[in-house]
């Protein structure tokens, strides 16, 4: 089965490409092709593929193409006669709404093309990244979402250009030491739980979303309350400026390995990220 498609006609190119994959499915599940297939999380598609043996004693020799539904195969050429089993093709599917295809051979024999692939549909969204002012009544979770394959760009950009004037969707979820449960669903980046007894733990969730698609990952932590009778709190508020012991900031963003004064913590917190150890210090 060759990989040609030549047609001038717009929609004749379309059904040429619709044949094609129905006819190559056919094959690949009785043939038995190794599975090609893209790992995704936050925008950065990675293809991958099962390993052939060789027959020569040689490396085997794999190359990539990909399509946009309704144009023309390309190469890939980074991934053109490669030895390794995975190829980065973040920056050909960087049009988060389109449809893509890819596909993949080795030593020139077809293993197989990938299903339909729409990164807004696809992708695993990675957890959030949450900020908490703990009040003594009250906490305040700032969200922002974590960069794409660029490392520079916000997951939040790259979303909205393929929103189509729909929004982001925020979800917070908060379990007290007492039993009790509170949830907040908003569009906006700041969520605010109120009504929430001082010096009591707090767990929670934040993850995100946007149409239809699943929740991302979630983000979990865990923090108390201030305890408003603490006199190193009202010292510390003092020295902030006069600023509310009640709602004293506290930053959860640095890891516990990287902590000099690990005493100067202010309200137990912790989180769970990747399996990492974090703790919560004060701005």
């Amino acid at each position: 089965m060759g990989w040609n498609f030549h047609t001038s006609h717009p929609m004749a190119m379309r059904l040429s490409v619709a044949v094609f994959l129905a006819l190559f499915y056919t094959g690949h599940a009785s043939e038995n092709h190794p599975q090609v297939y893209f790992v995704s999380r936050n925008f950065q598609h990675i293809l991958h593929w099962e390993k052939q043996n060789s027959s020569t004693g040689k490396p085997v020799l794999y190359s990539v193409q990909y399509i946009i539904y309704g144009h023309q195969w390309q190469e890939k050429a980074e991934c053109q006669n490669i030895t390794v089993l995975s190829c980065d093709l973040s920056a050909e599917m960087k049009n988060t709404h389109e449809y893509y295809y890819s596909r993949v051979t080795a030593d020139g024999a077809e293993l197989g093309v990938t299903p339909r692939f729409r990164p807004m549909d696809d992708t695993v969204l990675g957890p959030p990244i949450v900020s908490v002012l703990a009040g003594a009544e009250s906490l305040d979770l700032t969200v922002r979402l974590p960069t794409g394959p660029d490392n520079r760009t916000s997951l939040e950009d790259l979303i909205k250009a393929g929103l189509q004037g729909r929004v982001i969707q925020y979800t917070a979820r908060i379990n007290s030491s007492d039993g009790a449960v509170q949830e907040n669903r908003t569009s906006s980046a700041i969520i605010t739980f109120n009504h929430l007894k001082n010096n009591r733990r707090h767990c929670g969730t934040v993850s995100y979303t946007y149409a239809v698609r699943s929740q991302s990952e979630a983000f979990e932590f865990c923090v108390r309350t201030l305890q408003v009778s603490d006199p190193s709190v009202i010292i510390a508020g003092s020295l902030l400026g006069g600023r509310s012991p009640h709602r004293l900031p506290v930053r959860l963003l640095l890891p516990v390995r990287e902590a000099e004064e690990p005493h100067a913590v202010l309200s137990e917190c912790s989180w769970k990220q990747h399996n990492s150890p974090w703790t919560a210090f004060p701005t």
